[in-house]
């Protein structure tokens, strides 16, 4: 069964955005819409940037082909991908990719909030 509320769960959590409003919610991975998809991966990136500016990288990291290069041009290449789709003109409904790529969501954000120093408050 596709799991779309798991889905809209992961990327609440890395967004911050719970209104359950927009590109974030069920319905829109229910629905396929090419162009609130693309939109959600834009917000992803714009997301990721913000919480990964803190990061300091040694200068080996720094060069070509090191983790601060790779970092900065898969959000940015995310972001494209995000243009590239809001063309398209077929919906694709609850496409399971979506489920793996919000599983996915699930360990950057652990990743993130454990860099952040994010604690979990009872």
């Amino acid at each position: 069964m596709f799991n779309a509320v798991g889905i809209e769960h992961a990327f609440a959590a890395f967004t911050g955005d719970y209104s359950r409003l927009g590109v974030v919610d069920a319905d829109v991975f229910r629905a396929g819409d090419p162009k609130d998809l693309g939109a959600l991966l834009i917000l992803f990136a714009q997301r990721l940037r913000q919480r990964t500016e803190f990061l300091e990288f040694t200068p080996g990291e720094a060069r070509n082909g090191g983790a601060k290069p790779r970092l900065q041009g898969g959000i940015e290449r995310l972001a494209e991908q995000g243009e590239e789709l809001k063309q398209r003109p077929h919906h694709e409904p609850e496409d399971y990719h979506w489920e793996i790529i919000g599983t996915l969501v699930w360990c950057i954000t652990g990743l993130v909030e454990h860099l952040e120093g994010k604690e979990v408050r009872e």
